[in-house]
């Protein structure tokens, strides 16, 4: 594995996950704080994909999503 950071397209450095692990667990002064606000994040986004899924055709999203 290598120790360099991953490098974005436009010769950005790219976060590790422990850095942004990091950042959220000081941003909430807890982990159990930032894992909460991770989850209500997680929830959001399955809303929000729900309502996007009936306007996206089976032929466009190759059935993945009719499968359920």
């Amino acid at each position: 594995m290598s120790t360099e950071p991953a490098m974005a397209p436009d010769g950005e450095a790219v976060p590790t996950i422990e850095d942004t692990v990091g950042e959220r667990i000081a941003m909430h002064g807890s982990a159990r704080a930032a894992l909460a606000a991770a989850v209500l994040e997680i929830a959001e986004l399955h809303r929000m994909l729900a309502m996007t899924m009936p306007a996206v055709s089976y032929g466009f999203s190759r059935g993945w999503h009719h499968n359920r």
